[in-house]
């Protein structure tokens, strides 16, 4: 270069020989880290910079009279107006405008920051760096991501990205666990009318088409239970019966599509593993909030998005946000019914914490838990009626490694939330408008039904044998439908053995019903001995009794109104039914426990 300008006549010999000797290498600037400044705000950069490319490629293109379908099937027509936009934003001098709360932002920045080291262990190893052959320390701590949505316009007002690095884990896809259950089974279920909020739903040993499945702890609860206690405790084998029933009436695809899910392939829906999380892929920390926000917004759907405005150097307004027209997915009163389901997680389910972590009335919070296989990946997914909170934690195993997370992960990470919403409610309270509940619908339809069969009571032949079901003391509320009275067969899922045993039981048949037995197998009945005496067998009946009492904060306690509700000839033995409650502590989910690449998939419970 110097030389051309020497021979050009530019410069002259002079300049030409003292420039070339001179050292350009003084004038460089000593290697620095960045500052914390900088650090703290290197993820809100590269969000809105990526995003801001990809919008105004978006509008470049359909300027030049592309459609958005075009720009997304075409990839070499994407990278070509990508690489303009990029231009623009870097040498034009453009000005973009983002949905972000710097105040909220920070306050989650904060609340990662005082929380991190409660998420678990973080792993250190040496590596050789390929560039230097030096040795290397590599540090791996369990990451966050953790997004808040503004539930009527999408907008996305505070994010964690991680905890450390640069890979933003808001856009990173993992299995979702059980906090897919509301959005792909049971909103699906009650939208196409198949189930109200206490239909039965079964829990026995079973064996699906190359698939079999079990609860947390490789359990089976062994009785019906409802699809609120179902979704409330996160049980596996009841929403995969749910799944498997709504496969066969619906497209569980269209209802994902229209709540901005794109990451599940065709091959996920194939399986009845997805019920439980299991996919190829997951979903995103983005997409998972932004589809659980549909119920909060009464069943429509808007996308989340960050960039606001884009203005030229000369202040011209080039792109501006415009809220779009919302995409019908559940009807408002299937929204209402999941709303009521999904706040029994918070109240009285595996995320039963909250109540009082909570500085603030949760009276219209509701919400879901989810957990993967092994404990790699930890969710929780709230919303209010203004807002929707999801966190999700977990190691990133880039490296080869298979980190999992402690079986007290999914409590720190529903610490984390509660913290995380008390800080930002702090500073936003209006936001989540927490006294603006959702209107019941005159579409919601109560019923009420029998605990038992959470159908209304009727007179009922099984197997030769009438039962008189007189009492109906629970409200299931219903899609614009009313069931039928109470059948035999009363529930989705379970076969012949299972009724016969649901039955006998409630004749006072001690016969493992509700008996939660280890692996997918029915309970082992034990049968006293006639050689025992009369005073033995009163001391080891006092001696279960005095087991029962002192494990009453492990057991689930029926209500009052299970309690009551008994069939007029079996009051007895319905007290018994009742008294023989399942275990209470979190009950979760799993994803796919063998990859697809096999015929036989099992599905094991991991920790809500």
């Amino acid at each position: 270069m110097l030389f051309r300008m020497y021979r050009a006549g530019s410069i002259t010999k002079k300049q030409y020989t003292d420039a070339k000797a001179y050292d350009l290498k003084k004038d460089f600037l000593p290697q620095q880290s960045a500052n914390s400044a900088t650090q703290k705000y290197s993820y809100v950069y590269n969000m809105v910079y990526d995003q801001a490319i990809e919008v105004l490629a978006k509008q470049l293109a359909q300027t030049d009279g592309h459609s958005e379908s075009d720009y997304n099937k075409n990839s070499a027509l994407a990278q070509t107006y990508e690489a303009q936009a990029e231009e623009l934003l870097t040498t034009k001098g453009y000005q973009v405008t983002s949905t972000l709360n710097k105040t909220v932002y920070d306050t989650m920045q904060t609340v990662l920051a005082n929380n991190k080291n409660s998420f678990g262990q973080t792993y250190t190893s040496t590596e050789t760096d390929p560039k230097t052959g030096e040795p290397t320390t590599i540090t791996e701590p369990v990451q966050n991501g953790s997004i808040l949505l503004d539930n009527d316009t999408g907008a996305v007002l505070g994010f964690i990205g991680g905890v450390s690095g640069e890979l933003n884990h808001i856009y990173t896809t993992r299995s979702p666990g059980s906090s897919i259950k509301p959005l792909l089974v049971y909103g699906p279920a009650i939208e196409n009318k198949l189930i109200g909020s206490e239909t039965m739903l079964a829990d026995f040993p079973n064996n699906f088409v190359n698939y079999s499945v079990t609860d947390y702890g490789n359990t089976i609860q062994n009785r019906f239970l409802s699809a609120t206690e179902a979704l409330k405790w996160s049980y596996n084998v009841p929403a995969v019966h749910l799944y498997d029933k709504v496969r066969q009436t619906v497209s569980v695809k269209k209802y994902m599509d229209a709540m901005g899910i794109t990451t599940l392939t065709d091959r996920d829906y194939q399986t009845l593993g997805l019920a439980l999380g299991g996919s190829d892929y997951g979903l995103t920390v983005q997409e998972n909030a932004s589809a659980f926000s549909t119920f909060a917004r009464g069943g429509t759907h808007v996308d989340a998005y960050v960039i606001d405005k884009i203005v030229d150097p000369l202040g011209k307004v080039i792109y501006q946000h415009k809220k779009p027209k919302a995409t019908p997915v559940f009807s408002k009163a299937t929204a209402y019914i999941m709303q009521q389901m999904m706040h029994n997680v918070v109240s009285t389910g595996t995320a039963a914490t909250l109540s009082w972590q909570l500085n603030f009335n949760d009276t219209n919070v509701f919400g879901k838990t989810g957990t993967s296989n092994d404990y790699k990946d930890l969710w929780f997914v709230g919303s209010t009626p203004g807002v929707t909170l999801a966190s999700w934690i977990g190691y990133d195993n880039n490296n080869g490694t298979a980190h999992t997370l402690s079986t007290n992960a999914s409590q720190y990470n529903i610490n984390f939330w509660a913290a995380l919403a008390n800080a930002i409610y702090a500073k936003i309270p209006q936001s989540f408008k927490l006294t603006d509940s959702m209107a019941r619908p005159s579409t919601v339809k109560s019923v009420k039904v029998n605990a038992y069969t959470g159908l209304p009571a009727a007179d009922v032949s099984f197997d030769g044998t009438t039962y008189k079901l007189s009492a109906n003391t629970l409200t299931s509320l219903y899609n614009d439908w009313e069931p039928s009275k109470s059948t035999a067969n009363f529930a989705i899922g379970g076969n012949d053995e299972d009724y016969k045993l649901f039955w006998q039981h409630l004749t006072g048949a001690n016969n493992g019903y509700g008996v939660v037995s280890k692996g997918n197998k029915r309970a082992t009945v034990k049968k006293s001995t006639t050689s025992a005496s009369t005073t033995e067998k009163k001391k080891e009946e006092d001696a279960d009794k005095d087991d029962e009492e002192d494990d009453t904060d492990e057991k689930e306690t029926p209500s009052t109104e299970d309690k009551a509700d008994t069939a007029a000839t079996t009051s007895s033995a319905a007290s018994s039914s009742s008294s023989q409650a399942t275990t209470s502590s979190e009950r979760t989910d799993t994803g796919r426990t063998q990859s697809q690449q096999g015929n036989t998939e099992t599905g094991t419970g991991s920790k809500d």
